[in-house]
């Protein structure tokens, strides 16, 4: 047993008088974190908080249940406090990680195979609202928009010659999101060819700047994106929620290597933490791909 964790462990014993099994939990919880800091090659005194998500990410992977991890972060917050106490160290990492809001269920991404197919299949349609529904949906899965933000849009937020949005997301905070090719092209033609022929209905709004329409020319509101939305999933023999594909846009920007940070800033988070939970997902997804796939994986546990 290290030095670190020996005085720990007498400081629980003789001066906060543990009793027997919380100590055994505390020493179980702490030996397990200092076996995984050597494998990572990581100095107890230079963890933070990209670390200890690590480590928790690490957790969830071994089964531990939500009960169990909330108690282990309750044993390293204690351990790390002790030794700022002692003087051994000037901050505890685990002081900054945000309150455990009971279990957190992960995003559940549209997969590229349901995308595509959905996306074929309005292309092949006859349907003339077929333009802008593919411009909707490849806003969402390809720039991750919000539903909000795709019903925001209005003419003055497209920059088409350097192919980008300009968004306002939450706390109408504005954020620069670039167009795939693809998207822009549809976009200019929904723009120039069908959105006018909307505008002529006797209902529309002839005076609005918001960009994406409904059939009585009228702004679609968010609840009339995720109708359409399920309308078009539906036909597919599927049911996606919209953030399904803001999800999907995330965990595959992850998957080929992007920078969390760039991430952040593409999905307007406040915090970087919101965007880590993608890193989760990935995870989740490798380890999925493993145990399918590799000889090792197959086998069973003894």
């Amino acid at each position: 047993m290290n030095q670190l964790l020996a005085s720990y462990l007498d400081y629980l014993l003789h001066e906060r008088k543990y009793a027997a099994h919380t100590l055994a939990a505390y020493q179980r919880d702490s030996t397990h974190y200092f076996a995984f800091l050597k494998t990572q090659s990581w100095k107890f005194d230079m963890v933070g908080l990209p670390e200890i998500r690590h480590y928790l990410s690490h957790l969830r992977q071994e089964g531990l249940s939500m009960p169990s991890m909330r108690r282990h972060v309750a044993s390293l917050k204690h351990l790390y406090a002790f030794h700022v106490r002692q003087g051994h160290l000037k901050l505890n990492p685990f002081a900054m990680l945000a309150p455990s809001k009971g279990h957190v269920r992960l995003p559940d991404p549209a997969s590229e195979t349901t995308m595509e197919a959905i996306l074929e299949h309005i292309r092949q349609g006859q349907d003339r609202m077929k333009i802008r529904d593919l411009c909707l949906l490849e806003c969402m899965y390809y720039s991750g928009l919000r539903v909000s933000e795709v019903a925001g849009l209005t003419s003055l937020m497209i920059d088409r010659s350097r192919r980008f949005l300009r968004v306002l997301g939450k706390g109408s905070k504005e954020r620069i999101v670039p167009l795939r090719p693809s998207t822009q092209g549809l976009m200019e033609q929904y723009v120039k060819q069908i959105r006018p022929q909307l505008l002529q209905q006797k209902t529309a709004d002839t005076n609005t700047s918001y960009v994406f329409l409904n059939q009585s020319g009228t702004p679609l509101t968010p609840r009339g994106i995720q109708f359409l939305l399920a309308k078009m999933t539906h036909m597919q023999g599927t049911h996606l929620h919209p953030h399904q594909l803001r999800h999907a846009f995330a965990t595959q920007l992850l998957d080929q290597g992007a920078d969390l940070r760039m991430i952040q800033e593409l999905l307007g988070h406040q915090s970087i933490q919101t965007t880590q939970i993608y890193t989760h997902v990935s995870t989740e997804a490798m380890l999925k791909t493993y145990h399918e796939n590799h000889p090792r994986g197959k086998q069973k546990k003894r």
